[in-house]
């Protein structure tokens, strides 16, 4: 499964990102809504 990670605090993404793609997901990271959409 690909899930978009959206926050604007880097640490939560990079947390998110390891246990996602620990469980056998695939990441991309966004820092807002404006870059998510873009």
């Amino acid at each position: 499964m690909n899930i978009l990670i959206v926050d604007d605090d880097a640490a939560n993404r990079k947390l998110l990102k390891v246990a996602l793609e620990k469980a056998g997901h695939a990441t991309h990271e966004a820092c807002d809504g404006e870059e998510a959409l873009g």
